[in-house]
C-alpha cells in the first residue's frame, strides 16, 4: 500500500513461492485478508544476502563518483 502497488502484483510470486515449499498460506481468518508464512526452508538464509545484497546496489544507483 506504501507503494501504491495493487495487491494482485504478488499473487504470482505468492504462489510460486507456496509450489516452492518457501511459504504456505495461513488458514482463513473472519476478514477477507489473506496471509502468508515462510517456511522453515534452508533457502531462506541465502535468499536473504542475495537481498541485502540488491539492497545495497540500489542504494549506490545515485552515487556519484
Amino acid at each position: 500500500m506504501s507503494h501504491r502497488v495493487p495487491g494482485s502484483v504478488f499473487y504470482p510470486p505468492l504462489r510460486s513461492l507456496v509450489e516452492l515449499g518457501l511459504a504456505r498460506r495461513m488458514p482463513p481468518r473472519s476478514d477477507r485478508r489473506v496471509f502468508y508464512t515462510i517456511t522453515g526452508a534452508r533457502a531462506w538464509a541465502p535468499l536473504r544476502h542475495v537481498v541485502d545484497m540488491l539492497q545495497v546496489e540500489d542504494s549506490d544507483e545515485g552515487a556519484v563518483a
